[in-house]
């Protein structure tokens, strides 16, 4: 974090944020015992009146940048990414109650790893040399916080 902060000039407020709120979120899917589909549901009617108001916002404004209805094939692939979006959702919400929530945080690295380097070597983008750096640091502590988390494990483990 002090070397991502001193790279970048200024703190990363959105990666901070981001990063607080998946762990607020995971923390209380695992002390509520709520199955996914029950949990899913009551996020969606907390979310609805904001949804609702930008919708109503959005359907008023001039230009309208709502799709929704345009033609067939904007249509069904708007609501087919609805249940793209739940399923990773329900399937986490299952999953932190049956694991260790620091099992989880390693394995939500994975995908933005795979993210990065998608876009790095696929894609071509622009990697900094201070970015590069961060990442290393980060993987590094992952490798010793799981390891910690292994020995930990091999502790607990009774003898055979």
């Amino acid at each position: 974090m002090l070397w991502e902060l001193w790279s970048f000039g200024s703190l990363p407020w959105v990666g901070v944020i981001l990063s607080f709120a998946f762990a607020f979120y995971g923390l209380i899917r695992k002390i509520h015992p709520i199955d996914g589909i029950n949990g899913l549901t009551i996020e969606a009617l907390w979310l609805m009146p904001f949804v609702m108001l930008w919708i109503g916002w959005q359907a008023n404004a001039e230009p309208s940048i709502l799709q929704f209805g345009e033609d067939t094939t904007t249509t069904v692939l708007l609501i087919s990414s609805g249940f793209l979006t739940a399923l990773p959702l329900v399937l986490f919400a299952m999953a932190t109650r049956r694991i260790n929530l620091s099992i989880v945080g390693f394995i939500m690295y994975i995908n933005p790893t795979i993210q990065f380097l998608i876009g790095v070597f696929v894609l071509d983008e622009h990697f900094p040399q201070a970015r590069l750096v961060t990442f290393i640091i980060v993987w590094l502590a992952m490798l010793l916080f799981m390891a910690g988390m292994w020995q930990l494990q091999k502790q607990k483990r009774p003898d055979v």
